[in-house]
């Protein structure tokens, strides 16, 4: 297995193709010479330097897309279910519904959207920059893992020193899995599933306009 790390540090970027740990992974960008910037291999997705970078991030903005066009069930391993979804201006709210078949708002998305748009969020962010800084910056750094078989694992800075450690898997051009492995409570989900039900839909109206 080889694990294909790319890292931004200001405007420079440096790729890694490695077998270490995590933290054998700073050590070594620690260490990097100064590079140029590789190239990108499609515009849409200016982080991408090598295909398995480039299937992933197709496979992430997929993903929201169709989170935020039909809305996203998320089945967890504690036998809650995550129910996402976004309005007009692309917010997202996530309702809950426990294993008792009851739903509540759990929260609405303000500066932070859900884990499933993180890495899309990222590519974004990276179009920004080099629209308007002309170049790529710390905020667009991140470390992936290309584990085989659609299986990724996502680390990036999300507005603090630390890194949040994402797995993700994909199935069919988007995401079916997603465990976030960051925070005291790791969440770990068993389907991803795109589009709500006439029942979950209405459900989440009526808490809407409550």
């Amino acid at each position: 297995m080889k694990n294909y790390r790319t890292v931004f540090v200001g405007s420079v970027l440096a790729s890694f193709i490695v077998g270490a740990s995590l933290g054998s992974a700073f050590m070594v960008l620690a260490n990097s010479p100064t590079a140029e910037s590789a190239t990108a291999l499609d515009a849409k997705y200016p982080l991408a330097t090598n295909t398995s970078q480039l299937d992933f991030f197709k496979a992430a903005v997929a993903s929201c897309e169709a989170a935020k066009k039909d809305g996203v069930v998320m089945h967890l391993a504690d036998t809650t279910t995550a129910i996402l979804k976004a309005d007009s201006t692309g917010v997202f709210t996530e309702y809950k519904l426990d294993a008792a078949g009851n739903y509540s708002l759990a929260v609405t998305y303000s500066d932070n959207g859900p884990t499933i748009c993180d890495p899309a969020f990222s590519n974004q962010g990276a179009i920004n920059a080099l629209k308007f800084q002309k170049k790529l910056g710390v905020a667009n750094e991140f470390i992936l893992d290309d584990n085989g078989d659609g299986f990724y694992t996502w680390h990036a800075h999300y507005g603090s020193q630390e890194l949040c450690n994402q797995d993700f898997t994909v199935t069919a051009g988007k995401f079916s899995q997603i465990n976030d492995l960051g925070g005291a409570t790791p969440t770990f989900t068993t389907s991803v599933t795109y589009g709500l039900t006439a029942d979950q839909s209405a459900a989440i109206a009526k808490l809407a306009d409550n």
